[in-house]
């Protein structure tokens, strides 16, 4: 007798613990039906059963889950003041100074050299920081 009801209890608790999972499986096919459902009385929305029907058939999902939009490639903007660098810029955004030609790529339409920049520049910080260097064009030469 006392087996029979620890394992009635052991059954309870097991059913019980998925007993959520269960329940948003069958919340998610409710919505699911009643978004497919027309209201009664609103003809405009009232379609046969063959058209869900055809539509679970086809395979398509009304309730796919969107696809959130990409994260923003730029994080912010770096006013220059006087005595920045590249190299101190990309340390205080990136915590890593050696990121510094990730600014320069992104800003090229207002740095022609990176040794040089000048205060009041206002520079787009991107979001990610790829260490990569610059390809130079023909017969830069730096100014040190």
């Amino acid at each position: 007798m006392i087996v029979l009801l620890l394992l009635a209890g052991l059954v309870w608790f097991l059913v019980s613990r998925s007993g959520p999972e269960q329940t948003a499986m069958e919340q998610a096919a409710t919505t699911t039906q009643e978004q497919g459902a027309a209201a009664p009385g609103d003809e405009s929305a009232a379609g046969t059963g063959t058209d869900s029907q055809a539509a679970g058939a086809t395979g398509t999902d009304t309730t796919a889950a969107v696809t959130p939009p990409p994260p923003p490639r730029i994080k912010g903007t770096h006013v220059v003041v006087r005595g920045d660098t590249l190299w101190f810029i990309s340390e205080k955004e990136y915590a890593n100074p050696l990121n510094w030609p990730t600014i320069f790529l992104e800003n090229q339409d207002q740095i022609a050299n990176p040794d040089l920049i000048y205060p009041d520049q206002e520079f787009r910080i991107p979001t990610e920081a790829q260490y990569r260097f610059p390809s130079y064009p023909e017969g830069y030469q730096r100014t040190r």
